[in-house]
């Protein structure tokens, strides 16, 4: 019975998402150049070839193939942060802050501030939409 692609993107691949969010359309040749390593150009080859099976990637139809983000950035990461948030933190949202705020990693003043002004947008949309709306 044949094994079925795990939809989450490993290690590897979101390196390669966040290459092609950064810079946008990349053959297999520049993806080598942008990536730590580099991995070979076998290594990316395979890697791209499952991200297309996964629906994470496409390619141009012509030689030499250029690969683009089939998924936005922001809603890979939303998609990634709610899977973390429900398998490691029990689906609250408060428990990740809260860890991410431990004593163990030390927020700088400027972290925090930038935190503070985030929850506060968040509360000013949530109060303009009581239903919680995504506009």
């Amino acid at each position: 019975m044949a094994r079925r692609k795990p939809s989450r993107p490993s290690e590897g691949e979101l390196e390669i998402l966040a290459v092609l969010w950064a810079k946008g359309g990349r053959t297999i040749a520049q993806l080598q150049e942008d990536l730590p390593g580099p991995p070979t150009v076998n290594s990316i080859g395979t890697r791209l070839r499952i991200m297309v099976s996964k629906g994470l990637v496409r390619r141009t139809t012509r030689r030499p193939f250029v690969f683009h983000a089939a998924i936005s950035e922001a809603k890979g990461k939303r998609k990634l942060l709610q899977q973390l948030i429900n398998t490691v933190f029990g689906g609250s949202a408060s428990n990740l802050f809260a860890h991410m705020l431990s004593q163990r990693r030390k927020a700088s003043p400027e972290e925090l501030r930038e935190i503070r002004k985030h929850l506060e947008e968040f509360e000013e949309r949530s109060t303009d939409d009581p239903g919680g709306n995504d506009r």
